[in-house]
Order: C-alpha cells, then structure tokens, then sequence
C-alpha cells in the first residue's frame, strides 16, 4: 500500500494556482499555504492588507493535510504539566486560546459557507494501566481549573475496557483541505494572491521591509510571516524545537459502528481514536494515530515497524477493520511544552514566525494564524505573552533542551568519522536505501523495483547532518532538524532550502 493521507481523496476538481513568476509587491507575504499561513491571510485580509502566499508543494500538502483532523482543547503536553512548569494562570490562558480558535474555524466555515464536514463531538481520555489512572485524575482537575467542564465518565463510545476515563464536551472534528481550500477562495475571491510550487531559495529582512526570493522572482513586502512548520534556514528556533514523526492508519469497520469523539489512549503507546465522514454527513472511517519517534531516528528496525504497531493495535481492538490509507506526519515538540509564535529573533521588527506545535497542530495553528495577523499590524494580542518566541524559560525547557540537542550532537559525532552504512552499490537491494563513502563523500543510494539506482548527497543542506534512510516513505530524513527529501533529493519539507546535491550513475557503477 502506497502512504498515503486520507484526505486528499476527498478533494473534487479543486483551484490549482500559478507558481509566482514575476516581481510582487505587498503589503504582507506569508510563506507557507498550511492551517497557520491561511489563517494569518484571512485575518489580514480582513483588515485591508494585501497579502501573498507562497507555497512550495499545493495548498495543505504539509503537515496540515497529513493530521487526523481533530479539534480540540486538551493538550499533548498536558495542563497538569503546564500549571507545574509555568502556572496554572498560564494553563487556563492556552486553553482558553486553544477554545478560541475552534470558535475561529466553526465561524469561518459558517461565514463563508465552507463544506468541510465541521461537526462538534467529545473528546475522551482513558487507561487500561492502573499506574496512569492518577494522571487522568490529575488532568481532570487541570482542565476544570482552567474552566474546561470535563467530567468522569463511566463507558466510552466503543466497547473498550478501561480503569478511568474523562470526557470533555464540544470539541470537533473538520476536513482540513477542504477546508483550507474553502480559505484560498475566499481569499483570492477578495483580491490575495496565492502561488503554489514556488519554494522560497531565501528571505532577507531590511530596515523597512523584507524580500521573499523564489527561483524565478522576488516579492517585496512590509512584513513577512514565515508558516511553514519550523522556520526556514537556520534560526535559533530550530534548537529548541525537536522534529517527530507519528503514524497513521485509516480504515472501515465491517459493523460500520463508528465512535463519535476523539479518543486519548494513555497507555504505553500512546493512540488517537477518531471518526470521520470522508464521502456524507455520516460517520464512514476510523483513523487511528500515534507511536512517534524522533525524526530520522527510528527506535524500531525500521520505519515500517511503527506503522505496524499502529496497525495492530487497529486490528486488535476493531475486529473486521479494513485499512485504506496510512501514512505518517511531522511535528516539532518544544523544549518548555509550549509552542513558540512571534518576532524570528530578537532583532526581527518585520518577520515573524510559529513552530512547536507538538501533535496538537491545527488549533495551535489557527491560534498562530490569528496571533501573527495581529503581530505584523502591531495590535494587541491576548495570548502573544504566553507564546512569545523569544521567551527565555531555561527551568521549564533545561531538560527537554538538554536532551534532544544532546541527541544532535551524538548525530554529529557518529557520522562524521566516516562510519557508513555499507561501502558496496551492489549491496543495496531493491526497494532499500543506503549511505555509502566514496572518495570521502557521503552518498545517499537508493535502488527502485526496476535496479535503478538514485544517488544523492547524503549531507543535508541544512546544518550538514547526514540523512536516514525511511524505508515507510522512500525518503531521506535528517534526524538533527527534520528536513526531509525525496529519493532525487528534493526537498519534502524544512527546515533546509536546498535539495541535496544529485549525481548520476555511470552504466558501469549501476
């Protein structure tokens, strides 16, 4: 089975837009077309601004169009952590962030009349593991203080065994590109200007404005907004935001009972349950998530192993499941447990950025949609105290920090000495990819089902780290910052902005 996300099937004769060809000027151009770009543009455009969007692949092709497509207030870091890192002030600020920007997207979708499955629905929280009950309890307690009326619950929406269990009403669930598709209408209807396959080469930031270059023309703006997941090149940022991959499976019950709500397992993996109507108004999928790993780093034998996981743990509670689709989507952990939304650095007056989402990307992506929109018109923001991207928190993210750039420097040093996997193009099979040294260069090779062999450099663009073999996606990840690219050495995603150099193979050494 191909990966693949499960929402681009639903998508029917859909606007594609231009790649940017020419000079632009405006009054803000946002890179990146995800959940956070069209939000900031919807918000900007409804002030009077004129805005550009760049968008290196199609609208919501990134991590946008790879979640599970679920709303909600609860938090992956939980509030319990919150409150005892920061404060429980602190906590009820982001929850109540996070319930705004819900009632964001379900006013936009009826401003502007936009189907895309919105429907509002619980959220539950259980375990089968008596040692984890009391964190259920204690998060119970988290939300009621931060004025989520969540409550215990005696069964859950499908038959699963469980030693507690919570629940918190009117969270909701949406199809994500539809819709962000639904956005890029209205904004273009109103006179935006959106451009897709335009990937930016670099950005500058000038006294009184900022230039966007792409390969084949610039835009100059007053303000910049970068929205693509982790800031592009190198910013500070990237050392304080960790890059993770969770798996996906979709799949149709042969009972066709659906449970209405998102669904927390917090056992040992962790999993998200969730329902969706992919084709009506009716419940018609089930879509099982989580198993996250590093980037680049996969714990098991491979990529595959961990998709396996999430599909068993399908299989063994949904008797009769029929997967369709699988597929895999990135998201950055922060070091304190809260995402970083603002100024790029602490020099940066007209660029502003969002990233450290953790899974919880769509509503921490519409709350930065909304809270950059208002950073570049220099007005008020109720939650920028919170999530200011310049904060300085060392005893809430010493840990986290610690660790995770100890991991990259351990990156570093394993690669650099010459360690490789293999020295031999005739050692790789078909349908594998390995890093080879040759003449002291590090060499990403693939071989495909026809004994075609794709050779790439295997040093990133980025910072340099040698890229990892994904055996589940065919590409080639970089377990230092999360760039990641295809098997010719494109770039899927970022931080880096530039594709790994290519070389081609002789008849004689293929």
């Amino acid at each position: 089975m191909i990966m693949q996300s499960v929402w681009p099937q639903t998508l029917q004769a859909v606007q594609s837009y231009s790649s940017l060809l020419s000079p632009l000027e405006v009054d803000v151009v946002i890179i990146g077309a995800g959940i956070t770009g069209l939000t900031s543009a919807i918000a900007l455009q409804a002030q009077g601004k004129r805005v550009a969007v760049l968008e290196a692949h199609t609208i919501g092709s990134g991590t946008t169009g790879h979640s599970t497509a679920n709303l909600y207030v609860p938090i992956e870091n939980l509030y319990q952590q919150l409150a005892a890192k920061f404060s429980k002030r602190v906590a009820s600020q982001v929850a109540q962030a996070r319930k705004s920007a819900i009632d964001y997207i379900e006013m936009q979708v009826n401003k502007h009349a936009i189907n895309c499955s919105f429907a509002r629905r619980p959220w539950y929280m259980f375990t089968r593991s008596a040692p984890i009950n009391a964190k259920i309890s204690q998060e119970l307690e988290a939300l009621n203080y931060c004025g989520m009326p969540a409550s215990y619950v005696d069964e859950l929406p499908m038959p699963m065994q469980f030693t507690k269990a919570i629940k918190l009403e009117h969270q909701a669930r949406f199809n994500p590109l539809q819709y962000l598709y639904g956005l890029a209408q209205v904004l273009v209807a109103n006179g935006s200007e959106i451009y897709e396959k335009s990937p930016v080469t670099h950005y500058e930031e000038h006294k009184d404005h900022c230039e966007v270059h792409t390969a084949k023309a610039r835009i100059k703006a007053r303000k910049l907004i970068i929205a693509t997941h982790i800031p592009l090149g190198f910013n500070t940022l990237q050392m304080k935001s960790y890059p993770y991959r969770t798996y996906a499976v979709a799949a149709n019950l042969a009972d066709n009972f659906y449970p209405n709500g998102i669904l927390w397992d917090m056992d040992i993996p962790h999993f998200s349950i969730s329902s969706h109507s992919l084709s009506s108004d009716k419940l018609d999928t089930l879509i099982i998530a989580g198993n996250s790993h590093k980037t680049g780093q996969a714990s098991e034998a491979t990529h595959r192993s961990h998709l396996q996981t999430v599909s068993t743990y399908l299989k063994n509670n949904f008797s009769g499941a029929k997967v369709t689709h699988e597929w895999s989507a990135q998201h950055y952990q922060p070091a304190d447990g809260l995402p970083y939304m603002g100024f790029a650095s602490r020099k940066s007056k007209h660029c502003v950025v969002a990233t450290g989402y953790s899974a919880d990307g769509l509503t921490y992506g519409t709350v930065a949609g909304i809270l950059l929109a208002d950073l570049v018109q220099a007005r008020g923001n109720p939650w920028y105290s919170i999530f200011k991207a310049t904060r300085f928190t060392p005893k809430a993210s010493a840990v986290k920090f610690t660790v995770e750039n100890s991991k990259v420097l351990c990156q570093y040093l394993s690669d650099y000495p010459g360690n490789t996997e293999t020295q031999d193009y005739l050692s790789v099979k078909a349908g594998e990819g390995k890093v080879i040294e040759e003449q002291g260069e590090k060499w990403a090779v693939y071989r495909d089902e026809n004994n075609q062999l794709h050779r790439v450099s295997a040093v990133c663009t980025h910072m340099k780290c040698i890229v990892k073999w994904n055996d589940a996606e065919r590409s080639w990840d970089c377990p230092c910052h999360g760039s990641r690219f295809d098997i010719e050495g494109q770039i899927i995603e970022g931080p880096a902005l530039k594709p790994l150099k290519r070389k081609l193979f002789s008849k004689e050494e293929g």
